[in-house]
């Protein structure tokens, strides 16, 4: 689809999904491969991803059998390095560059998700994500419920805020369903099948990128980044 350019006018934020996305993992389940828990966890993954399961109950469940503590999450990031999906940084520094505010919108956990918002040369403040809870012995002890990104609808909470915070128009780019539910409030929704092509996010949007350089010529036509 040829986009409408004035129908991107206004827009000066993209919010970016990392799992899949900015990166060419999901985070959760190479931390349930590190801990050699994998098989369950990557199929609660896939149906939450594909909207056959509520968000927040993938979320729990995931967690419920992982019980990851705070040792394993350190040993886990010691081992691996954020996998960025190649050309993304560049596109986000050119969207930088163009005075477009780029936030990362995550279902993830703060702990998986800084570190790639570090190799982006994000700060933190440009950081949605879900916060794992610790015993004092470190134990795994929760996640933070009060978090917008936590709720099965958060990453439209997240993008409302954004709205209202920036007064800007907003636009989400992502490979699952959580990230085409939040349009609207998102102006748009591309979908980003470079590392998961997901028949139910294809057909959810007119916007949907098979290829990094694909996504840069959306924003190059749209205006959001000029040379």
């Amino acid at each position: 689809m040829i986009p409408n350019k004035e129908a991107w006018s206004g827009v000066g934020c993209i919010c970016f999904d990392v799992d899949s996305t900015v990166c060419t993992d999901e985070g959760l389940d190479e931390l349930a491969r590190f801990l050699k828990c994998e098989d369950r966890i990557e199929l609660i993954t896939k149906q939450a991803m594909n909207g056959e399961l509520d968000f927040r109950q993938a979320l729990t469940s995931r967690l419920a059998l992982m019980k990851p503590t705070k040792d394993d999450i350190s040993r886990y990031l010691s081992s691996k390095k954020p996998s960025l999906t190649e050309g993304i940084d560049t596109i986000v520094e050119k969207l930088k560059s163009n005075g477009i505010e780029v936030y990362l919108v995550s279902g993830g956990f703060d702990l998986l998700v800084n570190p790639v918002a570090a190799s982006l040369n994000l700060p933190q403040e440009n950081v949605y994500s879900n916060k794992l809870l610790f015993a004092d012995d470190g134990s795994y002890a929760g996640f933070d419920t009060g978090a917008l990104t936590s709720k099965s609808e958060g990453k439209a909470l997240v993008v409302a805020e954004l709205i209202e915070r920036l007064h800007t128009k907003v636009v989400i780019v992502g490979d699952g369903m959580t990230d085409a539910r939040a349009c609207p409030p998102a102006t748009h929704f591309v979908g980003f099948g470079v590392n998961v092509d997901r028949p139910s996010v294809r057909d959810s949007t007119p916007y949907f990128c098979t290829s990094v350089d694909q996504l840069e010529q959306l924003f190059q036509s749209v205006g959001l980044i000029r040379d």
